[in-house]
């Protein structure tokens, strides 16, 4: 079951990665590699844990490139594989305020609202360590 979720969201990931919702030259190529190395790194996951190392290296991509949709896509997806709900809905919703007509806008809102759910309704470790 958990290698079903691994793979949907591996196809998922480079699926979208790989439709420009950006110019790709305004994307400077230290961001493309870290961008790349994002993708390499859910490619290896195996555990929920091991995607902290993808998210790492997004997040390395989304300092050189702050306007390139794409990168906060896959930290939203990321981050909800993580169960940090909020990083999530965040970066989905940064995503949609760069690029708003985008074709998957809708389902993008709608797994925010998902996500918001979550949000309220599941106590994660950060959550634990707020209290």
């Amino acid at each position: 079951m958990k290698k079903k979720v691994f793979l949907q969201l591996l196809l998922f990931i480079l699926f979208f990665s790989s439709i420009p919702s950006w110019s790709q030259q305004d994307i400077s190529e230290e961001a493309r590699r870290y961008f790349n190395r994002g993708l390499a790194a859910v490619e290896i996951a195996r555990t929920p844990a091991d995607y902290n190392d993808a998210i790492r290296e997004f997040e390395k991509a989304k300092s050189l490139a702050p306007n390139w949709p794409d990168v906060y896509y896959n930290l939203g997806l990321l981050y909800d594989k993580v169960g940090k709900y909020k990083k999530a809905i965040e970066n989905l919703k940064q995503y949609l305020w760069l690029a708003p007509n985008v074709s998957d806008a809708e389902k993008v809102r709608e797994y925010i609202y998902k996500l918001e759910y979550k949000a309220e309704n599941v106590l994660t470790i950060s959550d634990i360590v707020d209290v």
